[in-house]
């Protein structure tokens, strides 16, 4: 690094006395010149020499402690870097869909104009108040996440030194209410409002905990009487544009045994009784292999 006098040449006249520039007495006096951590030349001009010794001794600095942030990386807008952040996303494809439905209709539309270097704490503060008038606590703070994960990710890329979505940001609190759990006589109603062919999903959400999804995707295989269990495996998806298919079920953790309740047990030997075929379905369980195949599911509607 190097601080530059441009009003003055480097070299002095016979008498010793310094030599003015071209430059002299026009524009910015003092520069910078550095190396940046991906090995350019930059600079940067300064009027007062205490201004150009203090930006010098701090680009220092950062760059030993590898801290150095490029402020011209910073000058891309929130909507790319939303769109760089969701492009770097594992998000399965139903998540990916929710993902860029909440960027597109609360994120960009309030701050995809700011350039990210210019985004602080207060704009952010005002987003939340922007949008907690259109979304529910629950829901703003997941939208929240995904920006604070958007400046996370130029933090870490040296975009820019510190985010905006800090711990000084208020969210609205959320309201806690008290859970409703049926009584049997109440899971017995519901199953007698469906039709035989679906009454059995109400007794495996009620006793054994599956998400609809997870209901839907069941195959007579991974139903196991004898030890009283029964294998989540797969969920049955629906996607827009897309024939419903086969796929991953929504966390690793949501691969499972759990155990087959008495009366779930019951409902489905009913339900078996009738025989299940096959349906030819796209299987996308293995994302890096999908198949088409026969599936034998135990609900089809």
């Amino acid at each position: 690094m190097a601080v530059d006098d441009w009003w003055y040449l480097a070299k002095r006249s016979a008498d010793g006395a310094r030599v003015p520039s071209e430059r002299h007495g026009r524009g910015k006096r003092w520069r910078v010149r550095w190396i940046d951590n991906h090995g350019h030349a930059r600079e940067r001009l300064f009027d007062r020499k205490a201004d150009d010794d203090r930006f010098d001794a701090n680009i220092h600095a950062d760059l030993s402690r590898g801290q150095y942030v490029d402020d011209r990386a910073g000058r891309i807008t929130v909507a790319e870097l939303a769109e760089l952040w969701r492009n770097a996303q594992l998000h399965i494809d139903s998540t990916a869909i929710r993902v860029e439905h909440a960027v597109r209709l609360h994120v960009v539309p309030v701050l995809g104009r700011h350039r990210i270097k210019d985004v602080r704490p207060s704009h952010i503060q005002g987003w939340v108040r922007d949008r907690s008038g259109v979304l529910a606590p629950t829901t703003l703070r997941v939208v929240y996440a995904y920006l604070g994960g958007m400046f996370a990710l130029a933090v870490r890329d040296r975009m820019i030194s510190a985010s905006p979505c800090d711990d000084r940001v208020r969210l609205p609190s959320i309201v806690r209410g008290s859970r409703f759990i049926p009584a049997a006589e109440q899971v017995h109603g519901l199953a007698a409002t469906l039709p035989d062919r679906l009454a059995a999903t109400v007794y495996l959400a009620a006793g054994c905990g599956l998400r609809l999804e997870e209901i839907l995707g069941l195959e007579v295989d991974d139903i196991d009487f004898d030890a009283r269990e029964l294998h989540v495996r797969r969920q049955l998806k629906v996607l827009k544009g897309r024939q419903p298919f086969l796929g991953p079920v929504k966390t690793r953790t949501s691969v499972r045994t759990v155990e087959l309740s008495d009366v779930a047990a019951e409902s489905l030997r009913e339900h078996l009784d009738g025989g299940i075929g096959t349906v030819e379905v796209d299987d996308d369980t293995d994302p890096r292999r999908p198949i088409r195949r026969d599936a034998a599911l135990l609900f089809r509607e």
